[in-house]
């Protein structure tokens, strides 16, 4: 992963378990602030 050059640890860590919390919570549940940073990052 590209991302993976400039991320600490840490922020390759809550990453992961962002990951992990949407894999495993309704689309709906996921606050609006969480949805715009992921964009942000892909854009």
């Amino acid at each position: 992963d590209l991302k993976a050059k400039w991320m600490t640890p840490a922020m390759e860590e809550v990453a992961q378990l962002r990951k992990k919390a949407q894999s495993t919570t309704p689309k709906k549940s996921i606050s609006p602030r969480i949805t715009r940073s992921r964009k942000a990052q892909l854009n």
